[in-house]
């Protein structure tokens, strides 16, 4: 799993996924020089959501 890195639309890489009630969302940015990892064991699509409101957070503080 941890080499399907995706590139996003805002300069980071990473990956994610829900299987079976876990659920994990990790990136990084080598510009803004943070990185995010959310592991759970309770899967959906807050998950998803939870990264996203960090990463604009972050992309906030940096200056991205």
């Amino acid at each position: 799993y941890g080499y399907g890195l995706f590139v996003g639309q805002n300069g980071t890489s990473g990956h994610g996924g829900d299987n079976d009630g876990y659920g994990c969302e990790y990136s990084f940015s080598l510009k803004g020089n943070y990185g995010i990892i959310l592991l759970t064991s309770s899967g959906g699509r807050w998950v998803s959501e939870l990264y996203q409101a960090i990463d604009r957070i972050l992309q906030n503080e940096v200056g991205e």
